[in-house]
């Protein structure tokens, strides 16, 4: 028998409940710095894995979607005042 995988299980994002930073930037076609601002600004929850791991719930986004439809994130507010 050989090693085990080393490798995470392929699992598609769209059926992951929780998502990795990069994978949740992917996830909504945005840059990962962008994401940071949204989340800096309180559009976004994440779950936190410890001191440095987050994770971002996939129903989460779906809702960060819709607030950036609508132009109701407060990111959105911030850069938009003045």
């Amino acid at each position: 028998m050989g090693r085990p995988s080393k490798e995470p299980a392929r699992i598609p994002i769209n059926e992951r409940s929780l998502l990795t930073r990069k994978m949740a930037a992917a996830y909504l076609s945005i840059s990962e710095s962008r994401l940071d601002e949204y989340r800096a600004a309180g559009d976004v929850k994440v779950v936190e894995l410890g001191t440095r791991n987050i994770r971002y719930r996939r129903r989460e986004l779906e809702n960060l979607i819709d607030k950036i439809e609508q132009k109701q994130t407060h990111f959105d507010r911030m850069t938009t005042a003045g």
